[in-house]
Formats: C-alpha cells, structure tokens, sequence
C-alpha cells in the first residue's frame, strides 16, 4: 500500500498539464520583430533548442488562403478541435492521445506586414512521467503550413 502511495505520488509530480491559460491570448502580445531577428542571426533552425516554438515567414498572402493553410496543417497533423479568434488573429487547436503523449495544444499566431507574413507556433504537451520522446510539435505544423504555398 506504501508503495502506491508513493508511486502515486511520483506520477501526479511527473506529469504536466497544458493549459490554454499558458498561451498568449492574441498575437499583439507576441514580439514579432524580436523573434525574426533571432531567426536572422542564427539559422532557420533556432527553434530547435526549445523544442514546443517555432517561427517562420512567407511571401506576403490573403487571409483566406493562411486560414485554409493553417487548418489543413493541424488536419494533416492530427488535430481535431480548433479554435479561430480573427480578432487577435490565432488559430488554437488540440488533439488527443498518442504513443508519446497524453495530448498536445498549439496555437498558431500571425502578422501580415508589407511584403511578408509572419507566423509563429507554439506548442505545450500533456505527457505522462515518461516525459515521451523529444519532438517539435510546433515544428511540424509550421512545416506543413510552408509547405502548403510552395
């Protein structure tokens, strides 16, 4: 019985929960400017040491045809709820369980400028103490979003 307790215990620390409260509530609060530097001045791949961010830019588009990006991207990825705020311009979306984690949250924010679009992703998991396997979840959907305008 000692033992379940503890091992009980064990898992309730262990694990982590996403939440949408972690998430900015609208990409005005999102330092645009700042992250395309950080892209500038070390590679593309800067997002790689964080694992749950990633930023991008494209050629400069139409509401219309991001939404359709961004929605085929969390579809071919395995989201299934989605939230749109075109307001704060964010699209939030989850999805369920997999081998490697209880659930992931990602929410995808934008900027049109001039001549370019500016998008970053953001992701959090739910995973069990294991902890899963290193992935950027945030990575894959900004890929698949690139993707769609090639």
């Amino acid at each position: 019985m000692k033992y379940l307790q503890v091992l009980t215990l064990f898992v309730l620390i262990g694990c982590s929960v996403a939440k949408i409260s972690e998430f900015p509530k609208s990409a005005a609060e999102i330092d645009f400017d700042n992250l395309s530097k950080i892209n500038e001045e070390s590679s593309p791949f800067w997002t790689s040491k964080t694992s749950s961010e990633y930023y991008l830019e494209l050629p400069k588009t139409t509401d219309s045809l991001l939404y359709k990006a961004i929605l085929g991207s969390f579809a071919s990825n395995g989201y299934q709820k989605n939230y749109l705020n075109l307001a704060n311009r964010f699209f939030l979306a989850e999805r369920g369980i997999r081998a490697n984690e209880w659930s992931t949250l990602t929410c995808v924010y934008y900027k049109f400028n001039y001549n370019n679009t500016q998008i970053y992703v953001k992701s959090q998991i739910t995973q069990d103490i294991t902890g899963g396997w290193r992935e950027n979840r945030a990575k894959k959907v900004a890929e698949r979003i690139e993707k769609f305008f090639r």
